[in-house]
């Protein structure tokens, strides 16, 4: 589709030109991102305390590669009600890693579970490809 920088009288309008070209740039960018996936079985956790984590972690295990070639590994803690917990993304769009800051009391018993369950599930998925 090409955006014509004049309107349907045959008037210059730049507002609706400029405003049409970032949308068919937007659309452009959508159809080119192609997600590459990784198939990995992940392995759900609730935790319940004062407050509610939901955890899921998974692996496909040592595949002998680095990270264009190598293992994928998947994990995810999610608040389902009452959990304080803040994300600092470290890098560029969080690239280079994140800081996780769980607040309070509360919060600190079900992200060391959540924590243990996530090395437990890598541990696991890790040692079914490795062994």
């Amino acid at each position: 589709m090409s955006v014509d920088k004049f309107n349907s009288e045959g008037y210059y309008d730049p507002t609706a030109y400029e405003a049409m070209t970032t949308i068919e740039k937007e659309e452009r960018a959508l159809r080119a991102f192609r997600p590459i996936v990784y198939i990995c079985s992940t392995y759900t956790r609730e935790i319940y305390s004062a407050n509610i984590l939901e955890v899921e972690a998974g692996t496909n295990g040592f595949q002998g590669g680095d990270s264009g070639h190598g293992s994928r590994a998947y994990i995810r803690i999610e608040d389902m009600g009452g959990t304080d917990i803040r994300i600092n993304p470290l890098g560029r769009d969080g690239e280079e890693g994140f800081e996780l800051f769980p607040g309070g009391d509360c919060e600190l018993e079900p992200m060391t579970t959540a924590l243990k369950f996530i090395t437990k599930a890598l541990e696991d998925g890790a040692k079914e490809v490795h062994d």
